[in-house]
């Protein structure tokens, strides 16, 4: 567990020039000068705190902090603007040499251009999710009365509205799992095979849509469009009772890839869902997995910002965490589910 010097060093490597040369480094010997330096004076106390919540907070806390398992799907930060203008350009039909684009010759040549084969999805921002979190003067100073009080204050108030983002972001893209139009294909009798019938059958399930979805073809994908998906490119949401019935060695050995890597691209999933019909949630209990191409979400960053502010009224400091992003499913790349019926 961090301690109070360590946080202490921890802000003034990070903060102004300002900073530094008015609180000196921490040490057991000055470590009452140095508190008292940065809570007598309101200007080191308030970059003190935002040093504090933004930067150290999240090196500190790395390994108590919840991840989204869907991170990596991520596409990163869109840089301007605040939408994605997605163009599909499928498959152009050929023409015998001597025939003409257009009714004749002259046409072919500066005619109408044919656009048919260009397909556009357009994806704008979406999320705009803010957090607060509330330090007072009292706080602060009692974490300074005990050798972790520190710690143990951005414990308290840091980790779970940054792990309530990470959280919501998860299930954003969980929603969007549940709910891409996607193609599907049906196991009779699935429950009452033996654990070891369904392992073998779901896994030559998996490997047969694997190797169909290297095929060129518009059966997979929900704008229609001739596309296809690498095997090193798939990736499976699976629940982690199905899980356990996948031969993870199987499909490594089928597709040329290490077990690890495969495993890697085993995304758990705690539960699937679909509409009852009335606008409403309700658990899908057919579907054991569904195996995509890794682009079928499109997440991307648009906002990811911690400001603060002092409330001169109430003796505290507000922090308000703002995320924002573009979050769709993307209806040019292959996805299928693999359902169990009766």
């Amino acid at each position: 567990m961090a301690s109070n010097i360590e946080y202490l060093n921890g802000v003034r490597n990070l903060a102004s020039e300002i900073y530094q040369d008015r609180i000196p480094v921490a040490t057991k010997e000055n470590l009452a000068e140095v508190t008292q330096a940065i809570l007598e004076y309101p200007s080191n106390r308030n970059e003190f705190i935002e040093v504090l919540t933004n930067r150290v907070s999240k090196t500190k806390f790395a390994n108590k902090l919840y991840n989204n398992p869907y991170a990596m799907l991520k596409k990163g930060t869109l840089p301007y603007g605040e939408s994605i203008e997605m163009v599909f350009v499928d498959l152009i039909k050929a023409k015998g040499f001597s025939e003409n684009f257009g009714d004749s010759e002259v046409s072919s040549l500066i005619g109408k251009e044919d656009v048919d084969n260009v397909k556009v999805e357009y994806y704008s921002e979406n999320i705009k999710n803010k957090y607060k979190m509330t330090i007072s003067n009292q706080q602060l100073k009692k974490a300074f009365m005990s050798e972790d009080g520190l710690h143990k204050l951005v414990n308290m108030m840091m980790v779970a509205p940054l792990n309530s983002a990470q959280y919501d972001e998860f299930i954003a893209m969980k929603k969007l799992i549940n709910t891409i139009e996607m193609a599907s294909v049906k196991v009779s009798g699935y429950s009452a095979l033996s654990d070891l019938e369904k392992a073998k059958h779901l896994t030559k399930l998996i490997k047969e849509q694997m190797y169909k979805f290297q095929f060129l073809g518009k059966g997979y994908n929900k704008q229609g469009v001739n596309t296809f998906c690498r095997p090193e490119d798939v990736v499976i949401f699976v629940k982690p009772e199905v899980k356990a019935n996948i031969d993870v060695e199987l499909l490594a050995s089928a597709f040329h890839m290490d077990k690890a890597e495969v495993d890697g691209r085993l995304l758990l999933i705690d539960s699937f869902t679909k509409d009852n019909g009335s606008g409403s949630e309700v658990e899908d209990t057919e579907t054991l997995c569904i195996v995509a191409d890794k682009d079928l979400i499109q997440y991307y960053d648009t906002l990811n910002e911690t400001e603060s502010f002092r409330n001169a009224d109430r003796l505290t400091t507000n922090i308000l965490h703002h995320r924002w992003a573009v979050a769709y499913g993307c209806g040019f790349v292959n996805a299928l589910k693999i359902k169990a019926v009766e």
